[in-house]
């Protein structure tokens, strides 16, 4: 019980620290560059263990980033990002007859990094790295059963972190970007397992939650490059 409360804090204590050094950041002289980029997933990878199941979460779905960037060095970068993501969850993890799911929606929160290759010119191709927290939406709902019997289960998706890697280039006022990207995060929800004969028949609830997700994807996104923006 202690060893759960202080990882607890732990946790809370990071998502904080994450959230003041974007705050910082923002108000300081990370204010040379606006990039704006829409990305669409080419791949994912993403199951809930608990449910043995191997069956993805959800399909490919699209994206929006803002980030901003100032120069460290001539080369090295540092900034931060917020986005939107929108991608459909998958209706056939447990194989219910009647699955109802809702849109899984993320908004990730982060700090970034970026190494350029080139010194600022035309074409300058880079890597960049990305840490921060991501707050999902997102809930599915199925139902199975017989003449005698039904089971139903229900979870959401909370919020988790994310981090990942990228590559890409710019060139003049335009930049391509294909980056891999990974959400730790976690459901909740429950079972119900009754005798579908009788409206009043007693059933078995189990509750769940903490339960762990992962989530991968490779986005390759599209964007534009606005140059000498300065924050207020």
């Amino acid at each position: 019980m202690i060893l759960s409360k202080n990882f607890a804090d732990r946790r809370k204590n990071m998502k904080n620290f994450i959230i003041a050094s974007l705050l910082l950041i923002g108000a300081g002289s990370f204010s040379n560059t606006l990039e704006i980029r829409y990305g669409a997933d080419i791949n994912n990878n993403g199951n809930i263990e608990y449910f043995k199941t191997g069956k993805k979460i959800s399909g490919n779905g699209g994206s929006v980033v803002i980030e901003y960037h100032d120069n460290i060095t001539e080369r090295l970068e540092g900034g931060w990002g917020i986005g939107y993501r929108y991608s459909k969850m998958s209706k056939d993890i447990l194989n219910y007859e009647d699955e109802k799911t809702k849109g899984l929606h993320s908004m990730p929160l982060y700090l970034t990094g970026r190494y350029n290759f080139r010194k600022e010119s035309d074409w300058t191709p880079y890597i960049s790295a990305n840490f921060g927290v991501i707050g999902q939406k997102g809930r599915y709902s199925g139902y199975t059963g017989t003449e005698y019997r039904r089971v139903k289960t229900d979870y959401r998706i909370n919020s988790g972190w994310m981090y990942g890697a990228s590559v890409g280039f710019k060139y003049k006022d335009y930049i391509v970007d294909l980056s891999y990207n990974i959400n730790d995060s976690t459901i909740e929800g429950f079972h119900e397992i009754g005798n579908s004969r009788y409206i009043n028949a007693p059933y078995s609830k189990t509750e769940f939650k903490d339960k762990k997700v992962r989530r991968s994807t490779i986005t390759l996104s599209f964007g534009w490059v606005a140059r000498d923006v300065h924050l207020p």
